[in-house]
């Protein structure tokens, strides 16, 4: 039987510092945390980042009865079934015991407290953050800790203004959290949604998607609910755009990977958006639209309308492909994928289809 580990006090910070990027663990600030950890304690928390890791797909999807592609064909089952997701394994690079041994180096610069007012302060604490989240040669267990961190971001001591900074390494470095950022601004600049994506729907990554998608629904339903309460016309107006991009860039991502199964999150966000989110009349959405977003001139009111009205873009391209894949036969290449996506629209997209274009053209629509 081995003896307890025995941690010093430092040691000890590291790893509720590690607990915090991922679990959200509120920490105190400290002055002196060891950036070189023991070899017994760094096994620990290594241990400690794939054992939430896998926690979080078993627990966000993968407990429960999945309908997967494998090899051309479905197959049902749940994460741990033989057969079902053997290919998922999550790689992690030097990219998380950066940022893990980063956060413990620099927390107290980044944080409220520890971080001078001024412009120089705040651009010499972005290059170290540079050197904290690295954005290339990142892998699959790497973009989970990034995911969970991106998640835990607003309850840790960094200050708002670096948060942002943060937020957009970290949705450089993990296509996972690009996903689950949504309508982010800060993403605004890490180029195309869907050449971001590739990496995720990779062979070898594609289970992750599998085993997410509750939590998809569940943050892109937050962000989104966030969005429609904020009294800030143009932080809408922005954000709207950005979750439209989002969402149309991981539609066209699915369908160039030949994935379109896994497409259902889009499916179940829809249906909570038109019975949920925007539960009223076409007439009903647009004026609360207004009254939620008070927009400054007639120019910006058509944009707050249209910026509503992007919320729904992507219903058009759901329904083509529906349509499209309904035409798939016993044999064609796409049939498998098709069939998953047909069962789930039955139940996600069919009963909302209707509402949810009479919204969108009527969001778009003049005011009567």
């Amino acid at each position: 039987m081995n003896a307890p580990l025995r941690v010093t006090p430092g040691e000890a910070r590291g790893l509720e510092i590690l607990d915090m990027i991922l679990a959200g663990r509120q920490v105190r600030i400290a002055a002196e945390v060891p950036t070189q950890l023991r070899a017994e304690v760094v096994a620990v928390g290594a241990e400690r980042m794939l054992l939430t890791c896998m926690r979080m797909l078993v627990t966000e999807g993968g407990r429960n009865q999945q309908t997967v592609i494998r090899e051309g064909r479905r197959v049902r089952g749940r994460i741990w079934d033989p057969g079902v997701l053997d290919s998922l394994k999550l790689e992690f690079t030097q990219a998380t015991h950066d940022l893990w041994m980063g956060l413990c180096r620099d927390l107290e610069t980044f944080s409220r407290g520890g971080l001078e007012v001024g412009g120089g302060a705040l651009r010499s604490a972005a290059r170290v953050i540079r050197k904290v989240v690295r954005t290339r040669e990142t892998a699959s267990g790497d973009w989970v800790v990034y995911a969970l961190l991106l998640l835990h971001l607003p309850r840790t001591p960094i200050s708002d203004e670096l948060q942002r900074e943060f937020r957009r390494r970290i949705c450089a470095g993990s296509p996972l959290a690009r996903l689950l950022a949504l309508a982010d601004p800060e993403a605004r600049s890490l180029g195309r949604t869907e050449e971001r994506l590739a990496g995720l729907l990779a062979p070898a990554n594609s289970p992750m998607l599998t085993c997410l998608g509750d939590r998809l629904v569940d943050t892109w339903t937050g962000v989104v609910t966030d969005l429609w309460k904020t009294s800030d016309g143009g932080n809408f107006r922005v954000g709207c755009a950005m979750a439209d991009r989002m969402l149309q860039g991981y539609l066209r991502a699915l369908r160039s990977h030949g994935r379109l199964d896994l497409a259902t999150p889009l499916m179940r966000l829809l249906a909570t958006i038109v019975s949920e989110i925007m539960p009223g009349t076409p007439d009903h959405e647009r004026g609360r639209t207004l009254a939620l977003h008070p927009p400054a001139s007639m120019a910006e009111r058509d944009e707050t309308l249209r910026a509503a009205r992007r919320l729904l873009d992507f219903t058009p391209t759901l329904a083509d492909l529906r349509q499209q894949l309904g035409q798939q036969r016993y044999g064609d290449p796409g049939y498998e994928q098709a069939q998953v996506f047909l069962r789930d629209a039955e139940i996600f997209l069919d009963p909302y289809f209707t509402r949810a274009e009479a919204l969108r053209v009527g969001l778009g629509g003049a005011l009567r």
